[in-house]
Order: C-alpha cells, then sequence, then structure tokens
C-alpha cells in the first residue's frame, strides 16, 4: 500500500543580492539565481533592471552556496547573485542588499511517500 503524508514546515529566509567586492548594485547587468529566488525577489529586481538569470538545473544541488562561487571563481562583474549571507562569507562577495524577498516567510509542502509493507506467504 502506497501511502502519502503532508507536512508544512515554516522556513525563514534571508535571500541576499551578493556581487564581487566593488560593483555596485548600478553595475548589475544580470542576477543569478533559481526561478523561485527570482519570483521571490521580483520586485527589488525590477527597481535593478538587471537580466534575470535562471540558472536552475546547470548547477549542483547546493545552488545558493554555488551560485556565489560560481560570480567569484569566474570574477563576474556584470552579475549578482541571489544567495545567503554565508555565501558571500566563504566566496568573499559583498551583500549589496539583504532580506530582498517579498515574503519574509513561505512554507514548504514536504511530500512524504512511505511504502506500506506486504509480507508474502
Amino acid at each position: 500500500m502506497l501511502g502519502k503524508q503532508n507536512e508544512m514546515k515554516r522556513v525563514f529566509l534571508n535571500l541576499c543580492l551578493l556581487a564581487l567586492p566593488g560593483v555596485r548594485t548600478e553595475h548589475l547587468k544580470r542576477v543569478l539565481s533559481h526561478p523561485q529566488a527570482l519570483a521571490q525577489s521580483d520586485i527589488i529586481l525590477s527597481k535593478l533592471g538587471a537580466t534575470r538569470e535562471n540558472v536552475n538545473g546547470k548547477l549542483p544541488v547546493l545552488l545558493r552556496l554555488t551560485l556565489g562561487q560560481l560570480v567569484a571563481s569566474n570574477e563576474l562583474r556584470d552579475a549578482g547573485a541571489i544567495a545567503s549571507a554565508r555565501a558571500a562569507e566563504i566566496y568573499g562577495l559583498d551583500i549589496l542588499a539583504e532580506r530582498i524577498q517579498e515574503l519574509f516567510t513561505k512554507l514548504i509542502e514536504k511530500n512524504t511517500y512511505g511504502m506500506g509493507s506486504k509480507k508474502s506467504k
């Protein structure tokens, strides 16, 4: 028997706009992130006028950390990344803006699938 259990969790976010040291928001031509973070940060990104670049599927699972790494290691002076403050610290990036998401909290639906046991005779 296949069972499904739904559980709602509250997750507090602090999405940051990161860039190389010395790069200012007006220098950004593009902002890199995954679709959900881009959508959650739509208001501030619209004010910047920077192109939103969806990198979903192009980077490993630890997307927010690797986005900071992508900007830092490739010295992308025209690009910012939506990532965590921790990513800024790890990769030596500046935080241009904090809490850029429209909703400070979001609800994530977590689906857990379980298999019922069947005893064979």
